[in-house]
């Protein structure tokens, strides 16, 4: 987002306007199904555990 704005200010701008629409809309879906999202939630991170894991084996084994 910081770099979009370095870079082009209106785009900048674009970029975080669509960043704080869907915020509002994960809270949103956070106030009416809060057992999806928690599961929606809880696999978002499980993914972002895995990825940050077999990017850290991937750069130590191939350095």
């Amino acid at each position: 987002m910081f770099v979009a704005a370095v870079q082009n200010p209106t785009r900048g701008v674009v970029v975080t306007a669509l960043f704080a629409f869907a915020f509002s809309f994960y809270v949103a879906f956070w106030l009416a199904f809060p057992r999806v999202a928690a599961l929606f939630s809880a696999v978002g991170v499980v993914v972002a555990v895995v990825l940050a894991g077999v990017y850290y084996l991937f750069d130590h084994l191939l350095d």
